[in-house]
């Protein structure tokens, strides 16, 4: 069965005004939409594909919610092009400058797209950021990917976080909405599991009485006097920091180090940590 060729033409700059005031789309359905940046690159469209914006399109994830970014396609940014009045001055804006965009298209096409992303409340991602990155460069081949998303990455023990455009854009929007009440995140609780793990871990009474005696009677001695000791209690300490969730809960613990040289047993405790490790 032969599917039924659409090309759509966008008017010269002298007649872009149009664009705005386009309400007729055409209906894109078993149809082939040119792309207008490239003439001769024909996307296929097909009503199984089509993305409604006026609701979630995708089921519920409990990992990403009712809206996963990550299945959008050439459609989903086409479509939102195609509707939207930002839209068609973005297209319009890239036929008037040989398939480029304009530093103002540019911050048009991500206010659209993180408005788009942020519909159903959702949390930015990077792997998101990353596929509506790669969707830009597929609808406008001269645009830069590194314009949009840039990834983190690791360089010794340096490591930076993802930036572009659509990150950007994301904070600030996100910000804004939460700022009113309008979203709201949770934030993720760390894991219990380490917790767990550690209070079946036994020290010996001998251990637990240096211990006590550390947190009483070891307060008046300097680090060269109770050298042996808190060394034998290192384990304990190292146990005890999973439990412990706050400065406060740590001196309540350890009220040694509240002293006036405390500085030396964190030290102390940092030379034991590497020579154990």
């Amino acid at each position: 069965m032969k599917s039924d060729v659409l090309r759509v033409y966008f008017p010269l700059p002298s007649t872009a005004t149009e664009v705005l005031h386009m309400t007729n789309v055409p209906d894109c359905s078993n149809s082939i939409l040119q792309d207008i940046s490239y003439p001769t690159s024909l996307v296929t469209l097909s009503s199984n594909l089509e993305i409604p914006l006026d609701k979630s399109p995708y089921s519920n994830n409990s990992k990403y919610g009712s809206y996963k970014p990550i299945s959008w396609t050439i459609e989903t940014m086409l479509n939102l092009l195609h509707t939207t009045n930002d839209g068609r001055y973005i297209l319009a804006d890239s036929v008037k400058n040989s398939g480029n965009l304009s530093d103002n298209s540019k911050n048009l096409l991500t206010h659209l797209l993180i408005n788009h992303l942020l519909q159903d409340q959702h949390k930015g991602n990077d792997l998101f950021f990353r596929k509506i990155a790669e969707l830009i460069v597929e609808v406008f081949p001269k645009e830069q990917k590194s314009v949009y998303f840039i990834p983190s990455k690791t360089e010794g023990s340096h490591q930076t976080h993802a930036k572009g455009n659509l990150i950007e854009r994301w904070k600030n929007v996100a910000r804004r909405l939460k700022f009113v009440g309008a979203i709201s995140y949770d934030r993720v609780k760390p894991s219990k599991t380490v917790n767990t793990i550690s209070q079946y871990i036994h020290f010996s009474d001998e251990v637990l009485e240096v211990k006590k005696w550390l947190i009483s009677d070891g307060l008046n001695f300097n680090l060269c006097d109770i050298g042996d000791k808190w060394e034998f209690t290192f384990n304990l300490r190292k146990n005890d920091k999973f439990d412990l969730t706050s400065l406060s809960d740590v001196f309540k613990a350890w009220p040694i180090f509240q002293g006036p040289n405390s500085y030396e047993l964190v030290l102390g405790n940092n030379c034991l940590s590497r020579c154990r490790n």
